[in-house]
């Protein structure tokens, strides 16, 4: 571990960058100072562009409890499941990595490597079941706010 943790932080960015999300998501829980790379604002992916993760939260007419949350990652082709999100009350930051997304009550977005959950203002219309599409702009652009979609729904 020594040689490793003698690398500057540039080149440890690099390496990290390369790896899967997957892969980085475990990374991350093994070593604090790779969580730190990986979490900073800083930290961007190549293969989150290219291909982009599918995820699912369904939602439990009676009771909250039972809604769950599911990952794809199309390089791995896994379903991964994911822990029930709890929601801060406030937001400080936005990122444009690959986006988490809830919708309920309230429709809430995170990115996935940097734990921070972030609301948009509410639907027009109250809506059951919609499908939600994020088109998150490259990190070049000009304006870091991601498009959302949303179509069907009841």
């Amino acid at each position: 571990m020594t040689e490793i943790s003698s690398l500057s932080s540039d080149v440890m960015k690099l390496i990290l960058s390369y790896l899967l999300i997957p892969t980085l998501i475990r990374a991350s829980a093994i070593y604090k100072h790779w969580h730190s790379f990986i979490s900073s604002s800083t930290f961007s992916s190549p293969h989150s562009h290219k291909y982009p993760w599918f995820f699912l939260y369904g939602i439990h007419n009676t009771s909250s409890n039972f809604n769950q949350s599911f990952a794809f990652d199309p390089l791995s082709n896994l379903w991964f499941r994911l822990p029930s999100p709890t929601f801060p009350s406030q937001s400080s930051s936005f990122d444009t990595d690959d986006f988490f997304l809830i919708i309920g009550p309230i429709f809430t977005f995170s990115p996935i490597l940097k734990c921070r959950w972030l609301s948009t203002s509410p639907f027009r219309f109250s809506r059951i079941n919609p499908l939600v599409g994020v088109d998150s702009p490259p990190s070049s652009s000009s304006s870091p706010i991601p498009s959302f979609v949303v179509v069907g729904g009841v």
